[in-house]
């Protein structure tokens, strides 16, 4: 695989796979949580970095079930910042019905950003942390997230005050409404969604909440049956496929609960599935 090139800020599968990986293995235990029982028999994080990427780890934080890690490129300058999501999906797919919230750094003349407030209390223990880490970092910076993690990634879009090369998320569910995603005007984003993943349909749109309701910022990248890109330039959604359909999260909660198998909703948003398919694209790209 060709390497990973921090200055691009445009789609490239090759890059969009490394950041995928990077989101993968954020789930994989670090040095802190690698001793506990239940991780025994997991490779560690630091020893995959080491055998397979270019990428060293050298910030690593948790803060109330947070994780994010700050990552270095070994050769050259450029940096990616990786928030983790959750593992406990049923949990926060039920606080997905939250109402939006005042985005608390907004300015007096902006009181109209909205976000979701579950996902803004999260942010906000974790994000005066990391900042100070990447002031003077120097080089390209590239926020990246899966899921949850992704909803870290665009509310840190717009908390740092410093410069951000682009935004690239997987899986990631609708944050802030209209006036929140206007905040990222000119920031390259790359919102990556596979097939059949439920989490970039939520929170539901509602259209009682007026001004206040939930929109996905930057562009869309939908990686389909086929592995191939739907590039829709700032969509969100694309009609007439079953995956954007309406759903109701706590009905999907009910009827998952109990089946021996992931419905294929889930079984797409798992990181390993965006991987394997970037993975598979990037090798058909640079094959021809």
């Amino acid at each position: 695989m060709p390497p990973f090139d921090p200055s691009i800020s445009t789609f490239s599968p090759t890059n969009a796979w490394w950041l995928s990986e990077l989101c993968r293995i954020a789930y994989t235990p670090d040095g802190k949580e690698a001793g506990r029982f239940w991780h025994r028999d997991k490779p560690s994080r630091h020893d995959y970095l080491d055998r397979h990427t270019p990428f060293r780890e050298v910030l690593n934080l948790h803060k109330t079930g947070n994780h994010v890690s700050l990552y270095r490129l070994a050769d050259r300058e450029g940096a990616v910042l990786c928030f983790r999501g959750t593992s406990k999906l049923r949990q926060w797919l039920m606080n997905l019905t939250a109402l939006p919230a005042t985005w608390t750094r907004a300015s007096e003349t902006d009181r109209g950003i909205c976000v979701h407030q579950g996902f803004q209390i999260l942010f906000n223990r974790v994000w005066p942390l990391i900042e100070p880490s990447l002031v003077d970092l120097g080089g390209p910076l590239i926020l990246t997230g899966h899921s949850l993690g992704g909803a870290f990634a665009t509310l840190a879009a717009v908390a740092f005050s410093g410069s951000v090369t682009s935004l690239v998320t997987f899986g990631s569910p609708r944050v802030g409404n209209e006036a929140f995603v206007q905040q990222l005007a000119g920031l390259p984003i790359q919102r990556i969604v596979n097939h059949h993943d439920i989490v970039p349909l939520l929170p539901q749109r509602d259209e009682k909440l007026g001004e206040r309701d939930f929109r996905h910022a930057g562009d869309l990248y939908y990686l389909g049956q086929e592995i191939r890109v739907l590039h829709a330039q700032s969509g969100p959604e694309i009609s007439g496929d079953p995956a954007w359909e309406p759903v109701d999260p706590l009905d999907f909660l009910r009827q998952s609960l109990g089946r021996p198998e992931p419905p294929e909703c889930l079984l797409d948003h798992a990181p390993t599935a965006y991987s394997e398919k970037l993975r598979a694209l990037a090798k058909a790209v640079n094959l021809t």
